[in-house]
């Protein structure tokens, strides 16, 4: 599914909490918006952000956007995902 970067990611997570935001995977801006609904529906707090920029909505970016759940659900979020990728 992911057409730009990686999915899975490293689950790098930007802070030392575990709610803190960790990296699921990066794609374009339509699939990430679409794989960070589907999360949210399944209960894991996610959302889609672009690269390098705060100030660029991922409805609009152009670049690679990265889904960003929190690390404590980064392997609940992982299990919906390979879900998603078989459908």
């Amino acid at each position: 599914m992911p057409t730009e970067g990686t999915a899975g990611g490293s689950g790098e997570a930007t802070g030392d909490d575990d709610s803190a935001p960790a990296v699921l995977g990066t794609w374009l801006a339509g699939e990430a918006m679409l794989i960070a609904g589907r999360l949210r529906s399944e209960g894991i707090d996610a959302i889609a952000e672009t690269e390098g920029s705060d100030l660029v909505p991922a409805p609009v970016a152009s670049g690679p956007v990265r889904v960003l759940v929190s690390a404590d659900q980064l392997e609940q979020a992982q299990r919906i995902l390979a879900g998603i990728e078989d459908e």
